[in-house]
This record gives C-alpha cells, structure tokens and sequence, in this order.
C-alpha cells in the first residue's frame, strides 16, 4: 500500500496535435473518453493539449488521426566566495579588473520562490547597496499569490548565486568592492524577474509548468531587455528529447537573442559497483539528462566539486559514500567515489551531476560549474538545502547540485553580454546573439579531462579531451573566457559581426587568422538550429560544418566528431504512454524478459538496457540478464550484471550492460530478474508477444499479453568520421599550432530549414582564441 501511494501519477498527459488542426475537437474527444482538458497551447510551432485521462483510454485518443504525439507528464522538480576566486570560475577578476558586474544586464529566473516575497523586504543581497531591490518583479505562474519562498529556500538559494551582491557579508556595492571574502554571486549589479513555479505549502515539492513558450514570453514582456532566462529544474526523461525539449529550441530559434540556461540534473550513479558512473564515460547509450536540458539550443550545465574541505560546516565533512546515505541511498557504494571528498577538487565531477549523452547521440552538458558546499543567500525563513552557514545563519546557507551551478553559469553569461553591449568587442551586433554567448562561454571553458581520479581504465572520470558526455567543453572561466591568459586573444566572426555571412546549403564561408606559435589555437562554431521533434528524438535539422586549415594546407576536423548510427535505440514500446499501462508487482523469484533483434550494423555491441522500475527501498538491488533465444522463448544467460535503482520511487532508469558477440539477425532476450517484492514494472496490458515470465530464476518460461516496458541499446563500429552529423556546437583545438595563416571555414552541410530573416539561411557564431600578431578579420565571402 505503502508503495502504491507513491506511484507517480498516471494519468497526465500532453497531447501534440499536427499544425492548424482543430484544438477544440480534440478537447470534445478527451471530454468524451471522461478525460479532462487541463490547457492548450498554441503557437507556430505547435498545438498542444494538456489533459488528464484514464490511461486504458489513450489509444484511443492516439488513433485520431491529427494527434501527432501523446507523452506522460512527467513532475518537473528542483535541480537540487570561493566560486568567484581566481582558481575556481575567475569572475573576481573580470569584476575587479574589468569593472563587469552586470550592470545594465536582466535576467530571468523561474523557480520556487524568492524570499519574503516582496521586492520592498527581500535579503538586502537582493538589493544595490542604497535600498532599492535589483528584482523588478515577483510574479507567480501557477496562480498563488503568496510568492515567498519556503521549505530549503531553493529559489533564494538559486537567486544569490545568480544575483546576489554580498551585501550581507561585507561587499559595498555602490563602490563595486565585492572582497573575497564575501557571498556575492556572478553577477551582483544585474537585475532580475523572478517567476515563482510553486504553491507554498510544505507538501508541494515539484513546480508546475505546463506552458515554457509562455513561461519565456511572459519574462520577456516584463522587460525587454531580458535575454537570459536561469532554470534549476527539470523533470526525468534520462536524456530524452520531449515536447518541453521541444519547446526551448522553438523559442530560441524565434528569438536568437535568448539564452535559456538549464540544469543538467542530479541522477548520477553507480549502479553495477564499478567505481565509475553509469552514464557519460563511453557515450554508447543514454544518460541520465533532465528535459528540458535535452534540448539543442540552450545551455545545460553540469557540475564540479569546490574548494570546501572539512570544517566549514554544511556537508564539507562528507565523503560521497557518507553523503548518499542519508539523500538518494547508497548511490556511490565503490571506491574511487565512495570515499572521495565531496568538494575537495574543483576539477572533479560532482557525483551527482547527470552525464550524458542525449538520447540522439548529442554532447550534453555543455559545460560544468561548482555545485557541491557553495555559500548562496538564504531565505527568511527557509531551511538551507544543506544547512545553515553558522558564521552568519541569518543571511547565508549551503547549496549544491546542478541547481547550483545553473545560476552560476547564467550570471556568467550576463557578464559576456554586458561585455559585448558595452562595445567591448567592437562591431558586433546589439542586442548579441545567443549562439555567441554560448560559443564565447564554451570556448574559453577549461578543459579538466581525465578528472580527479587518474587514467585508470576502470575508474577515470572523463573519458577524453573536450567536448565529452561527462563535463561537455569543460568548466567554466570567465577570465580567461573573455580576457585569455597566456598572451592569447579573442576573435569574433559569423552572423552577429556581418550578417550576410549567415550560409546555406553547400554554401561556404571562410576567416583568416594569422597566429604565433606557442600558443593553442581554439575555434567554436555554434548555432541555434530549427527545433527537432519528439517522434525523431529531437534530431539536428540545420547541419553546419567546422574546418581549419593549417598553413601547410593540413586540414583539422571538428572534435570527437559524431554521427547518428553511432547508437541504436531499440524499444520495445517507444512511449508508454500511447497505449493502456499498468504497475505490475514483481513478487519473489519473479524475471521477466523481453526479446529484441539487433539491426543491421555490425559489428554491433550490447552498451545499456533501460528499464520502467518503482522501488520503495533506497538499497534494493536487482539482477539484469542477456540471455539468447531457444526458439520458443529465452535461453541460456549469455551474460548478467546486479544493479542499484537511482533511488528510491526512481522511474526509467538506464543500466551499463554489456555484450560483444552479437550475431548478425538473432534474437536475444534483456531481463530483469527480482529476488523480492519491493518492485513495480511498468508493462503494456496490449502484448504482442515479447514479453515472457519465470517464477523459478529463468529455468521455465511462460509468454504473457503483457509487454514489459524495457529497452536496449546497442553500440556500431562506423569507422573514422571526420565531419559531426549530431550536434549544433562544433570545436577545433590544435594544442601546438605553427606561426602562420590559418583559415577557419564554415560549410553548410544541409540547410532544409532556413531563417527567412536572413534570407532563409542559417546564422551561426565563431570565435576563435590564439595568439594574434594581427588583430583582423577577412571575410572571404560566400562563393
């Protein structure tokens, strides 16, 4: 019973519809079935419904021809000084040096609350050092009209590491001193517009957010000045592309100015014991992502560790295994992690931090920031996500996780855009994009591979140089972002300087720059692609190319270059939500098993499963299996691994699981084998005959009408690929190049859907960071 009461809900679901089809005749049909309408939507790029329906009933609402797309709801929950030091993040410097505080700068966040609730009496770290509050609005998205904040102070916490200016702890910010010693965040001039997702009641832990094209528009009509949007939250599509995905990059792509930033999420585990996170380290099958951050455009952000070693109260005295214990379970139960230090290594991974890749095969996160016993703002009232700052309880606490280091890498992002509206670069266009943004952040990211745990084959932490699934382009430095270091300087090229230079297909545009050696030579393209759809998984629509030529005509290829038949995703039911679903109990000596038959590229390897499970245990395990075909059902156990849930009432959850002999056109059978009661699995009620039961281990087997909801993922040999087919950022680093002319070209691969406000091309961003002699750009045109 117990468990049962914590199932998620069933019964919520979003509905697209193909574009200009009648919205209201499809609400009269959910009405019909005895379903009911909770919203629409309805902009260019899609009409949506939002609705609440008995599961037995979808499909039949699926067969109504203009539904194009029927997805579960899932709950949308929190991401949950030594940061702006010169050997963490570097903003102390950019504002001591450079005078780049966020002035003239607003941002957006969305999140559970801010404070008191009141811009009059919020934390004067909210405030400009004279009284007056930097937030020009509190307003609510779910219809309350106590916007205070409540519980741990999630939304304050995220606010200070944005916004905060330190007030509190001894910065005078009217004189721009922010000492070192203060709690400021990354951009404590900027203002903000602050949208609350949450009733306040102790109970409601999840935000409410059917609608993000209105959330981002309603933030932009407060202000139109705001360009960046902060968000620490997300829901669990383990690396899916889904319709909230789907959205960002709609809303992005209509307006080029906007930068979302979202949280990478904090699902990190061990789950096979091996000492090394399930996700991110080979990138052959799905990680565990939150949407939105699966989306292509915006900014996802993982995290690091921080300088905060033992005694400075929080969980500074923690190891990971320790910490887990009391917070998602027993998580990280090996070594090298399980007796780490939780933040004792600025160039370490977070273990909690979501790794990639995204369910297409894309890069993500896209950078890494601190997130683990980082000082923010508290709220009047509030708890501290991990307890009060006991030099000064009333003002500060401690915070962590992606939704830590989210705000951090938006308040950076403010200080870029400050830099570049201030003419600081000349001749870039104003307002600046958001492919520039994040080309300039990524770019002049710090690249940490292998991470804190050596190369070790078993246990290293990041797999290989930049960009990879684990800390994307690396962690972010904003001095060396916009000023670099060693002698080297920044160029811009691309759209935002000539806006001609936006390419279509088989369209080239090239850059010259002349560099000394000694000095690494790094280019960034970026740009903000036409958005994907769910059915494909939110595939690349708008292919751009990156190349450089050194000066003896040796070409160098984008890094880590990727291409779509990389990874097969084999379903078994692609959603379960498109036809009737149902908990089933796994009772003792229960397996269940489904059949798949790989593709058609070999080699092909066995990488991952992913399985529909609820548990109502932190440390239950259970046993995954590989087992071939008899002809009539599963056979022998080709190979097995015992897995860790995420946590307890974990859904969908992606498992390392790996075989190498696969043959060419056989069947083989995943199962998951349970040795209690402690479980549900999701299963199909419409079975087609995949799914097979044994009550006793796997020695006999019985066909069921059921069809277990799990999936298989499978690796391909491809060979050497030169040019990424996957994703919308592309990156050169030539560690030693030599003195001379380089050239940096952009090739349109395919271009089928270009921006008709630049003659329906498609506008992209470079920069390139190296030793300049000549500071000067030659566009040699599109030919």
């Amino acid at each position: 019973k117990a468990l049962r009461e914590n199932l998620p809900d069933q019964t919520k679901f979003s509905v697209l519809l193909f574009k200009g089809e009648d919205i209201g005749a499809v609400g009269t049909a959910v009405e019909n079935l005895g379903g009911k309408v909770l919203g629409t939507q309805s902009y260019w790029h899609k009409d949506q419904l939002d609705i609440q329906i008995d599961p037995a009933k979808l499909s039949v609402l699926a067969r109504i021809p203009v539904v194009k797309w029927i997805e579960q709801s899932l709950p949308i929950s929190p991401c949950s000084n030594i940061v702006a030091s010169n050997t963490v993040c570097d903003v102390k410097t950019v504002w001591d040096t450079y005078g780049l505080h966020g002035e003239g700068q607003v941002v957006g966040i969305a999140d559970s609350g801010l404070d008191t609730g009141n811009t009059n009496t919020l934390n004067l770290d909210f405030k400009d050092g004279q009284g007056n509050s930097r937030i020009l609005l509190i307003t609510n998205m779910v219809g309350t009209t106590n916007l205070s904040d409540f519980g741990e102070g999630h939304g304050t916490m995220v606010a200070g590491c944005l916004l905060g200016n330190g007030y509190n702890s001894g910065a005078n910010p009217t004189n721009d001193d922010f000492p070192s010693s203060c709690f400021a965040g990354m951009a404590p001039k900027a203002q903000g517009v602050f949208q609350v997702l949450t009733e306040i009641t102790p109970a409601k832990t999840n935000f409410t957010i059917l609608d993000i094209t209105g959330l981002f528009s309603s933030a932009t009509n407060v202000n139109t000045n705001l360009f960046i949007h902060s968000d620490s939250w997300g829901s669990w599509a383990w690396s899916r592309y889904d319709s909230r995905s789907y959205d960002v990059d709609a809303f992005m792509w209509s307006n080029k100015n906007f930068l979302a930033v979202f949280g990478a999420g904090n699902e990190g585990i061990d789950s096979d014991s091996s000492g090394r996170m399930d996700a991110g380290y080979n990138g052959a099958f799905p990680g565990q992502l939150r949407s939105p951050g699966t989306a292509k455009n915006c900014i996802t952000v993982g995290a690091t560790e921080s300088l905060r070693e033992d005694g400075w109260g929080g969980s500074t005295n923690c190891t990971w295994g320790e910490y887990t214990l009391d917070n998602n379970g027993l998580c990280f139960p090996a070594d090298p992690v399980h007796s780490d230090h939780v933040s004792d290594n600025v160039d370490g991974i977070m273990a909690r931090s979501s790794r990639g890749p995204c369910e297409d095969g894309r890069f993500k996160p896209d950078i890494v920031a601190p997130g683990m016993n980082v000082l923010t703002v508290r709220g009047t009232n509030t708890t501290g996500c991990y307890g009060l700052y006991t030099g000064d309880a009333d003002h500060y606490a401690w915070f962590g996780g992606t939704s830590c280091s989210t705000p951090l890498v938006a308040g950076m992002a403010a200080l870029v855009r400050q830099y570049l509206t201030e003419g600081r670069y000349p001749g870039v266009a104003n307002p600046p994009s958001a492919a520039l943004i994040k080309a300039i952040l990524l770019n002049g990211a710090k690249d940490i591979a292998p991470g804190q745990y050596g190369t070790d084959g078993g246990t290293q932490e990041i797999p290989y140089l930049r960009p990879n699934n684990v800390a994307g382009w690396g962690r972010a430095d904003l001095n060396s972002t916009l000023y670099s270091l060693q002698g080297s300087g920044l160029k811009i090229f691309g759209t935002d300087i000539c806006s001609s230079d936006a390419i279509g297909t088989n369209d080239v545009v090239e850059y010259q720059v002349t560099v000394k050696a000694g000095t690494p030579l790094t280019a960034t393209l970026v740009w903000t692609d036409y958005p994907g759809s769910p059915v494909s998984g939110g595939a690349l629509v708008n292919d751009l190319d990156l190349t450089v030529i050194a000066p003896d005509g040796t070409t160098n290829f984008a890094n880590n270059p990727k291409t779509p038949d990389m990874m097969e995703h084999l379903w078994n039911y692609e959603d379960d939500s498109s036809e009737s679903t149902e908990w089933e109990r796994s009772v003792d000596g229960k397996t269940i098993a489904v059949k798949f038959t790989p593709g058609t590229n070999y080699p092909t390897a066995l990488t991952g499963a992913k399985v529909k499970i609820w548990c109502n245990e932190y440390s239950e395990t259970f046993a995954i299996e590989l087992r071939s075909e008899t002809g009539s059902g599963p056979g022998s156990v080709l190979t097995n691994t015992t897995v860790l849930p995420f946590q307890k009432y974990a859904s969908y959850q992606c498992f390392p699981f790996s075989y190498t002999s696969i043959l060419p056109g056989s069947n083989y059978y995943i199962c998951a084998a349970f040795s209690n009661d402690h479980f549900y699995c999701r299963a199909n009620t419409n079975g087609s005959g995949n799914s097979w039961i044994s009550t006793n281990g796997g020695s006999t087997w019985a066909s069921t009408n059921c069809e277990f909801l799990v999936d298989a993922f499978f690796s391909h040999d491809v060979g050497q690929v030169s040019q990424d087919r996957v994703n919308n950022v592309e990156g050169i680093d030539i560690a030693n190049p030599s003195s001379g002319a380089y050239t940096i070209r952009v090739t349109g691969n395919a271009i089928p859907q270009g921006d008709p406000d630049f003659d329906n091309k498609q506008p992209f961003a470079v920069v390139v960071r190296g030793d300049f002699p000549d500071l000067r750009r030659q566009a040699m045109g599109v030919f």
